[in-house]
């Protein structure tokens, strides 16, 4: 699990090994969790999940649509 935040145009990149350990860094709950892989604007908090790591062109699009 690719946990990614994005502030002030900085991109910071964390790797978590399940989606509980990502929730308990959110504060929400475990079923909350769902936005994984989705290219959906702001995210959860301001968030966002995926499954594998993003590169460059990829981290440029995500910077774009937050």
């Amino acid at each position: 699990m690719y946990f990614i935040e994005i502030t002030d145009g900085s991109i910071t990149k964390t790797t978590f090994e399940s989606k509980g350990a990502v929730a308990k860094l959110l504060n929400v709950q475990h079923k909350t969790i769902n936005h994984i892989d989705k290219w959906i604007k702001r995210g959860i908090k301001g968030n966002y999940l995926f499954s594998s790591e993003l590169y460059s062109l990829e981290l440029g699009k995500l910077m774009e649509i937050s």
